[in-house]
């Protein structure tokens, strides 16, 4: 039977047998501490799924993203360590880096494989020993995170063309989900009006149910859950 979430009407129930393998996979996934790599093209929600396994899961931390690409490799350990005040010019007091704002939580790596060689070798250390020392600072410092990466890229192919490292790979995708693109994948409205029931209030869900039952062609679940809104307030 089709998966639904409870107390909505038709219009949340997930149709195609593709998005029903794609959510029953985060339900189960939620709760472990699996590495999850979530694989699909821009705009189809990675960011979203994501958040969903941070939220059912037993990590009560905080949710932190942080996209790969946009981020300067000289910059990666202030970033990620976080500085001690006066460490360089410019640090004019602590600042907390992503994995010690993560500890507890889920830290989301976005674009992961747009990153460079270089930065690769940095993130699977980080990976691996889960400490780290911010820049400028004496004292070594432990998180518990779990890691979970999205990218639009063919990571396998990467892999073998030498252009992302394998063991880097292999850490990122213990567990990998593939979101299929709008083509392969009917009634990809009908699942993300699911994650849409988690994420926005009912007002907007109730305006969204009946936009998706008048454009079922919608497609991106950025556009989507704005859309959602924008609904609500016509309302």
């Amino acid at each position: 039977g089709a998966a639904s979430a409870p107390g909505h009407d038709e219009g949340f129930i997930v149709q195609s047998s593709v998005m029903q393998e794609i959510l029953k996979k985060v339900l189960v996934l939620a709760p472990r501490d699996t590495s999850v790599l979530i694989l699909g093209e821009s705009g189809v929600g990675k960011e979203h799924i994501a958040r969903q396994l941070h939220r059912m899961s037993n990590r009560k931390g905080r949710f932190v993203a942080v996209n790969l690409s946009s981020l300067p490799g000289e910059l990666f350990e202030s970033e990620f360590y976080g500085y001690e005040k006066g460490s360089f010019t410019g640090a004019v007091t602590n600042k907390e880096g992503l994995l010690e704002l993560a500890d507890g939580g889920t830290l989301f790596l976005d674009e992961v494989g747009d990153i460079p060689p270089a930065m690769q070798v940095k993130l699977l250390r980080v990976l691996q020993e889960k400490n780290f020392m911010r820049v400028g600072g004496t004292k070594l410092k432990q998180s518990d995170f779990r890691i979970i990466s999205a990218t639009n890229k063919d990571l396998e192919d990467a892999v073998r063309k030498g252009e992302f490292r394998e063991d880097l790979y292999y850490r990122i995708n213990v567990f990998p989900l593939k979101v299929p693109p709008p083509a392969q994948a009917q009634g990809r409205h009908h699942f993300h009006s699911h994650l849409l029931s988690e994420i926005l209030p009912y007002k907007v869900q109730s305006a969204g149910a009946r936009l998706f039952r008048r454009r079922p062609q919608v497609s991106g679940f950025l556009s989507l859950a704005g859309q959602c809104q924008g609904a609500a307030k016509l309302h």
